[in-house]
């Protein structure tokens, strides 16, 4: 045989059920179909690895929250954790934490309501309690967080009487 009629490629990978009477566009089918496959398999691991990423991202926001709030007095404490929530809104993370405010509008939304406390003193349910903030990513939650909400106190069958 003359040289410039040798094959001088290995073989290629072929797909099962494949033979030397099936036509190339099935066999381009088949290969399209394939790859398809492995890039919905590639898409759904990287969802799954940016969701353990931003549950981490919650956890470390969370706790510099809880730095601030609860180590107050500390300089060393709170200038760590001012630095770690600034580090955080360079990726578009920010926490909530709404004291004292009316548990309306987005709240219900970002925010669990874990308990209720009647309180005669306010006339709209307010949150008086977080339990946990929220963390949020580029305008998206990443985990709700919890409150405790002072709703109005009904009257008493004593006081409606009068």
């Amino acid at each position: 045989m003359r040289k410039k009629w040798t094959v001088a490629e290995l073989p290629r990978e072929v797909f099962s059920g494949v033979s030397a009477d099936m036509p190339l566009a099935t066999i381009a089918w088949r290969a399209q179909k394939r790859d398809a496959a492995v890039r919905v398999n590639q898409m759904s691991e990287a969802a799954r690895e940016i969701r353990t990423l931003e549950e981490a991202l919650a956890s470390i926001a969370e706790e510099a929250w809880r730095l601030q709030h609860f180590l107050a007095g500390s300089p060393q404490l709170e200038a760590m954790a001012r630095r770690m929530e600034e580090t955080l809104a360079s990726v578009r993370i920010s926490v909530q934490s709404p004291d004292l405010v009316d548990y309306a509008g987005d709240l219900p939304e970002m925010f669990e309501n874990i308990a209720q406390r009647a309180d005669a003193t306010v006339c709209r349910p307010r949150v008086v309690e977080v339990i946990r903030p929220a963390v949020i990513r580029a305008g998206g939650v990443i985990r709700m967080g919890k409150v405790v909400v002072a709703v109005p106190a009904l009257p008493s069958s004593d006081e409606s009487r009068s």
